[in-house]
């Protein structure tokens, strides 16, 4: 499993590797899907997410001109937050109207709601096993506790080494998966389907 340039990580004993799905829940903003935007450039920086502005801080608003001796500032229009990453930062894109550039499900008051949910497990597809590994292969799609195992990104995924024991359950179906919808056994111990 690639980590970097150059660096692998590779499972020893019964480690494996998820790839973490990207599961959308319910207290993530449904219109930019906890981007905290949308993919409209910002009509003030260019998308560039920085102005020059002089000692003044009047902004220079030339395009191929020398910036020597000028202030490189986040730009203030287009600054928003991700639900993954809550600090406002400048995006070069037109902040999410619906959630008001947080990336949350917020009310008409522009409160997140957050009384309603609940930490939730999460699913992944598993990229990488180690050589003791029996209960489950590459590839297999699986169900697991949101604390389980070390959490790390790598080219804007989240990726997670667990031990094969961590896994709640093993995902059959390509269908997005409620976790409420998941949660429900029948009686003889399996999923409802």
């Amino acid at each position: 499993m690639k980590v970097g340039g150059k660096t692998l990580m590779v499972p020893t004993g019964e480690e494996i590797i998820i790839r973490v799905d990207r599961f959308r829940d319910e207290a993530q903003c449904k219109v930019c899907l906890g981007k905290g935007h949308t993919e409209e450039m910002c009509p003030e920086c260019g998308g560039a997410a920085v102005l020059y502005v002089d000692s003044r801080g009047n902004r220079d608003k030339r395009v191929l001109a020398d910036k020597t001796g000028l202030e490189c500032v986040p730009c203030e229009t287009c600054r928003c937050s991700s639900f993954e990453q809550p600090i406002p930062r400048s995006a070069g894109r037109v902040p999410c109207k619906a959630c008001r550039g947080t990336g949350q499900a917020v009310s008409s008051a522009g409160i997140a709601i957050a009384e309603r949910f609940t930490q939730e497990p999460s699913t992944g597809v598993i990229l990488a096993a180690g050589r003791e590994c029996k209960r489950f292969t590459i590839g297999d799609r699986v169900l697991f506790d949101q604390f389980a195992g070390k959490e790390f990104e790598y080219d804007k995924r989240k990726y997670r080494v667990m031990r094969e024991t961590y896994p709640i359950a093993l995902l059959i179906g390509d269908d997005d998966l409620k976790i409420g919808a998941a949660m429900n056994f029948d009686t003889s111990g399996g999923l409802a389907l």
